[in-house]
């Protein structure tokens, strides 16, 4: 997430400060991590499996 701010932010001239970095940061941290505890729950699995199917339903919903 650090990375694609950085660039975003050159992109655009518009520049963040640190606290908003780290805002947006932690938003997308707590997002992905309540995604992978819903799929986690949904097929009762380990963290990795929920990671990993819910990455192989964002690559299937890509395709179509």
């Amino acid at each position: 997430a650090g990375s694609f701010l950085e660039w975003l932010q050159s992109s655009d001239g518009h520049y963040l400060s640190k606290e908003d970095v780290l805002r947006n940061i932690d938003e997308k941290m707590m997002q992905a991590f309540r995604s992978v505890a819903e799929t986690k729950e949904e097929y009762s699995t380990s963290w990795r499996i929920a990671a990993y199917a819910l990455v192989l339903k964002r690559v299937a919903v890509a395709m179509t």
